[in-house]
């Protein structure tokens, strides 16, 4: 009898130990699943990263102090609604349309992609239910590439701006938070070896993608709170990846270019002014490694030379504009690769 006993109490522990297992298991898979998602910062971390002693942050502080998070989303989120500085591209957006729908109104790409249908490498795809990100339909690799980049955000600004009407803005919100949720930044990894983050489509997104589409929807009531904080703690993400994982050549310029822009347009991080010396550095340092004395990148690709040159001078225009100090002799380092492209013009006026 005792011995049925024993054997009984094994029985019931080892039931428990198993559903105890069962337990565990879910709940780590839960974790797992909500650590799959983006943006991996946390709302604590992206406040902890603030300076909240920037003139006009008194009421973010505030928030924070009471730790009510929500209120300090929605007091961050005014102050980027109202600041006058910094600036971007301040003679692009004021010179483009605004008002409302009439017979010259061209929204056809807008409404394509409204539609979710994307174009990638002059090539569409239409998603008949959600954005799956990392599909590749034409068996091209250049098309997920380039898909990330998120150019087609711009199209949706641009309509915005000219009609006001909300379904661009609330398209544009959908697809960037999507994008976030789905896509979260690698750990302890460059993503060089994926489709969603290499660092190429990092600085691409933060050098003007990102930005243009910031901008173009600031005002916009679909904008909320939320979707800033969200936007932006993903730019932060990004900011420490592209500061981790420096590449060479081309590629280089095009991760600096983004950390400049989101070292520059968002100073109220604490990273921010080590976040605009990286990129300054390291951009300072291409102009010697990346440039041969008679001012042909060393790449010798005279298309890869445009893409090195538009991005030396995107970095140095956005500090610039924001009165950030380049080295003195930035400019005068950069003149050599204009000169090359006159030397190296055809007759027609081309480059080979």
């Amino acid at each position: 009898m005792a011995t049925w006993r024993v054997v009984e109490m094994r029985l019931i522990l080892t039931v428990c130990v198993l559903l105890y297992g069962v337990a565990i298991m879910s709940v780590a898979a839960d974790m797992n699943q909500k650590s799959d998602e983006g943006p991996r910062i946390t709302d604590q971390q992206f406040f902890d990263a603030l300076n909240l002693d920037r003139p006009g942050m008194e009421k973010v502080k505030t928030a924070v102090g009471k730790s009510d998070l929500p209120a300090a989303k929605h007091e961050f989120a005014e102050y980027l609604r109202h600041r006058t500085k910094p600036v971007w591209k301040v003679g692009w957006l004021a010179s483009l349309p605004r008002g409302k729908r009439n017979d010259k109104t061209d929204t056809r790409e807008a409404d394509r992609i409204l539609q979710r249908d994307l174009p990638s490498v002059g090539v569409y795809h239409k998603y008949e239910d959600k954005i799956d990100w990392s599909l590749d339909p034409i068996n091209y690799k250049e098309w997920p590439f380039q898909l990330n980049r998120h150019a087609f955000w711009t199209a949706l600004g641009l309509a915005y701006l000219a009609t006001g009407e909300e379904k661009y803005a609330e398209e544009f919100v959908y697809q960037m938070t999507d994008w976030v949720r789905q896509c979260p930044v690698p750990i302890d990894d460059s993503g060089n070896r994926g489709v969603l983050w290499r660092t190429i489509e990092q600085g691409l997104r933060m050098g003007h993608n990102w930005p243009a589409a910031y901008y173009l929807f600031l005002g916009s009531p679909s904008f909320t709170d939320d979707a800033m904080v969200t936007m932006i703690k993903s730019m932060v993400e990004h900011a420490r990846q592209l500061t981790k994982y420096p590449t060479t050549a081309n590629w280089l310029t095009m991760e600096c270019n983004g950390l400049m822009h989101v070292g520059v347009l968002f100073p109220e991080f604490k990273e921010a002014e080590n976040r605009r010396k990286t990129a300054t550095d390291r951009m300072y340092a291409e102009l010697d490694k990346q440039v041969y004395p008679d001012g042909a990148q060393i790449e010798l690709s005279t298309g890869y030379h445009q893409v090195s040159l538009n991005n030396f001078a995107l970095a140095w225009d956005v500090a610039q504009t924001n009165d950030i100090a380049m080295p003195a002799d930035y400019v005068l380092k950069m003149e050599k690769m204009f000169d090359y492209n006159l030397l190296a013009a055809m007759p027609n006026g081309y480059l080979p």
